[in-house]
């Protein structure tokens, strides 16, 4: 597999952390809180990255990245819970295809 740089992933932990910051938390609204009477004023909406092809296959590099720093046999399980672990577990082997074919 094509090995991600330090720099790349740099580059991949920016983008991420700005797209999330941009489109990702709702602000500025009144949403009804659990307790009576609340309400927050800001929420982590994943959806937007979840669901966006750019930002599922940056996420997939960067699992990639660590994933080569820790075990390059890639001889583990990936699992996961609630809605947002689908799109996630299915990105990563998919990125992972298209880096090992871009090597050969």
């Amino acid at each position: 597999m094509n090995r991600i740089s330090d720099e790349r992933y740099n580059e991949l932990w920016t983008w991420t952390q700005k797209y999330i910051n941009d489109n990702c938390i709702v602000r500025n609204t009144k949403m009804p809180a659990k307790k009576k009477g609340d309400t927050y004023t800001w929420m982590f909406y994943l959806r937007r990255g979840l669901f966006n092809a750019e930002f599922m296959i940056n996420i997939g590099q960067m699992f990639i990245y660590k994933m080569e720093r820790l075990d390059p046999t890639f001889n583990f399980q990936i699992t996961g819970l609630e809605t947002a672990a689908t799109p996630k577990l299915s990105a990563i082997p998919m990125v992972a295809k298209v880096m090992t074919l871009m090597r050969l």
